[in-house]
């Protein structure tokens, strides 16, 4: 049974994890949104180097953002569900990349990224002190939901390079939250 000190170290955690995600989240949504149109399925250059995993795929700015939406999808149910010690699965839901390549792709990554934070906030200490592996590497549930965040930090790197090479403007990254000390 945890104690009083160890529930609120980790609901300040969790709340802080949140906090920046949600932020993190908001400013890759709001980027894409002031995309131009046409840029949305666009990339660079269609060679080996820019492609994902084994090539399957142009890196377009939909792609970035579909990446991301599936990886954390399945990458923070994981830490959420599976048990303790367990490979962390590769990053694909066909059903979900069918949604979000059929429907509304912002307002069903809203959607998706709303119930992976219902997620992080309900796990408790057991689920965030478990050991995950992943890339063969040990972390644990936490350091795991900190690399998800990482990951979309990275590839909001990707988003910004697009959008520069369309001439569309992209906001300072350090102003995409609140002060945490508010």
């Amino acid at each position: 049974m945890a104690t009083l000190a160890e529930t609120a170290a980790t609901t300040a955690e969790i709340d802080r994890f949140v906090l920046l995600f949600d932020g993190l989240f908001d400013m890759t949504t709001n980027w894409l949104r002031s995309a131009p149109t046409d840029s949305l399925d666009w990339a660079p250059s269609d060679d080996a180097i820019h492609r994902f995993g084994d090539g399957k795929t142009a890196v377009t700015l939909r792609n970035l953002y579909i990446h991301v939406t599936i990886s954390e999808h399945v990458w923070i149910g994981a830490t959420a569900s599976m048990p303790d010690g367990n490979e962390m699965p590769l990053p694909a839901d066909p059903a979900l990349l069918a949604r979000l390549r059929d429907g509304d792709l912002e307002a069903e990554a809203t959607q998706i990224h709303r119930a992976n934070m219902g997620k992080v906030r309900a796990m408790d200490s057991t689920a965030l002190e478990k050991t995950v592996f992943c890339s063969q590497r040990r972390w644990t549930g936490i350091e795991f939901l900190w690399a998800v965040y990482a990951h979309r930090a990275f590839h909001l790197g990707h988003v910004d390079q697009y959008l520069r090479f369309k001439d569309t403007p992209t906001s300072e990254f350090f102003s995409f939250h609140r002060n945490l000390s508010e």
